[in-house]
């Protein structure tokens, strides 16, 4: 457990105005910065497993295509594809959740009474443009997924 004065050196250092905060403000200032910390976590975490997943899913689908003389089960073809579907709509869902909760937070921070202090998540151009991967690659991943499935089933047809 982190004491008050560790917190308040962390604190110190992280931010000149923080001497001016009340107990109750740097308490909830810490909180905001953690939680949103906690968030962007989150949101490496399930990046890092959506691709992960898909790229076990891409290879799964090589190595039947590539086999395709041994294993003539043309359904692989149609749920490996699906599932890659299934995988970006979900790791999608994940991040818009988190960025949800950041917002969240953002808004809680405002409505503190914090005017003139320097914020705890960046200004509103930078956060746009740092979300736009987070964002992209389930896209992207659910578009190429989309574009598999349909030359698969045209073929199973």
């Amino acid at each position: 457990m982190k004491t008050n004065k560790s917190i308040d050196k962390k604190n110190e250092l992280a931010n000149p105005f923080i001497e001016d905060f009340s107990n109750e403000k740097r308490a909830f200032y810490e909180y905001t910065t953690d939680q949103i910390d906690r968030e962007n976590k989150l949101i490496n975490f399930r990046l890092t497993w959506m691709l992960a997943i898909q790229g076990f899913l891409f290879t799964a689908l090589f190595l039947k295509t590539e086999t395709e003389n041994y294993v003539n089960d043309q359904r692989l073809t149609i749920i490996i594809p699906a599932i890659g579907i299934f995988i970006s709509i979900i790791g999608f869902l994940g991040v818009l959740g988190a960025f949800q909760a950041i917002n969240d937070l953002k808004k809680m921070y405002e409505n503190f009474g914090f005017k003139g202090y320097p914020s705890p998540y960046g200004k509103k151009i930078s956060v746009q443009l740092g979300r736009l991967p987070c964002y992209g690659y389930p896209i992207i991943l659910l578009i190429v997924w989309l574009f598999i499935l349909i030359i698969n089933f045209l073929k199973v047809l």
